[in-house]
């Protein structure tokens, strides 16, 4: 998905506003936390939710793989 859109000023910064149909399809929503990764002439924008959502089946998949492992660590 390719949109254009509008720096404008909000308040003493500047802004983007998202489109619906970004926020929609990011699964966006008001209060979310994104990601921003610039690059040399590009940025991508990402939810954070889908981050976090990664890193915890990661997490869930790893814990019950090492369950005694990560048990003996706790211990020390």
């Amino acid at each position: 998905m390719n949109l254009e859109v509008e720096v404008r000023k909000i308040g003493n910064s500047l802004g983007i506003v998202l489109p619906k149909a970004a926020l929609s399809f990011l699964n966006i929503q008001e209060g979310d936390l994104v990601t921003l990764n610039c690059q040399q002439d590009c940025v991508l924008l990402s939810s954070a939710k889908a981050a976090s959502t990664k890193t915890m089946e990661a997490f869930k998949s790893l814990s019950s793989r090492y369950k005694n492992t990560l048990s003996n660590l706790a211990k020390t």
